[in-house]
């Protein structure tokens, strides 16, 4: 169709003379400019900076007086740190189906244990909804009741131990690392009220505190950007500055995993597109 696609070119910065735009860029070394009636900028969000991801949207944006919603790293794995540091990095490498929820949302997906604390599909999700200092709960026997799973074994086989109980459901070294906090060696018709209401809380109503998160070295996307409410909803044109257009993860945009940020960064061109 006629563009023009330069590879390999750094943007310096933007200009704004006579309402048009100058866009300064270094190309093979040398510093050219380019000039436009319109500017589209989606230059991503700053996850992956190995892979050239850029702050020069927000800087841009913020610059020009646009309200930015603050950002943090999303769909990234969380650290653990202190006392309970070991027992985490004693299951690294373990998967435990679990539901985990804070007062926000709630997500059913496997959680993976780590050398520095926690990732896998369940943690990626709740990251863009925890914020530092922040506890949230994980159910790690989603949809069935220990005390019910207990109750009947202690009918029919009450000198079965905990631990056997356990092993039929998580792995072997998990149910293993429940020995800090639970009688995993104790016969099930042994427990007393106390240590049912103990395990119960436990598998149901585990509590953890991350130190922090991973960054965005290894973050899937960013939360946060510039504020939706300052672009059309129709054509994503900015409203201060005619003619020009923002897209993909530089906005305030984040979707959970499965390809819906994928989905924004395409839906954003398409309608940019159709509306230049």
């Amino acid at each position: 169709l006629g563009q023009q696609i330069i590879c390999n070119a750094e943007v310096t910065a933007v200009e704004m003379p006579d309402g048009n735009f100058k866009v300064l860029y270094t190309h093979n070394g040398k510093e050219k400019t380019l000039e436009s009636q319109s500017l589209v900028i989606t230059t991503g969000g700053l996850p992956i900076p190995k892979m050239g991801a850029t702050d020069f949207a927000l800087r841009f944006a913020r610059n020009h007086q646009l309200n930015i919603i603050e950002t943090a790293p999303a769909l990234v794995p969380l650290t653990i740190t202190g006392k309970d540091e070991d027992w985490y990095a004693h299951l690294s490498g373990n998967s435990v189906f679990c539901k985990v929820s804070n007062e926000k949302i709630s997500f059913e997906e496997n959680l993976l244990f780590t050398h520095w604390g926690l990732s896998g599909p369940a943690i990626l999700q709740i990251s863009s909804y925890w914020k530092p200092g922040e506890v949230f709960n994980l159910d790690l026997l989603p949809g069935k009741d220990i005390s019910a799973i207990i109750e009947t074994e202690r009918k029919t086989n009450g000198k079965s131990l905990l631990s056997t109980i356990f092993n039929r459901l998580y792995p072997k070294k998990f149910t293993d690392a429940l020995a800090k906090f639970l009688p995993i060696e104790k016969q099930v018709a042994s427990l007393t009220k106390e240590e049912l209401e103990l395990i119960h809380k436990t598998i149901h109503l585990f509590k953890v505190k991350p130190a922090g998160d991973k960054g965005y070295d290894k973050a899937e996307v960013m939360r946060g950007g510039i504020d939706t409410n300052e672009l059309s909803s129709k054509t994503l044109a900015c409203k201060k500055i005619p003619n020009l257009y923002f897209g993909g993860e530089c906005v305030d945009v984040t979707g959970w995993l499965g390809g819906y940020n994928f989905q924004w960064a395409w839906a954003s061109g398409f309608v940019i597109a159709q509306n230049i």
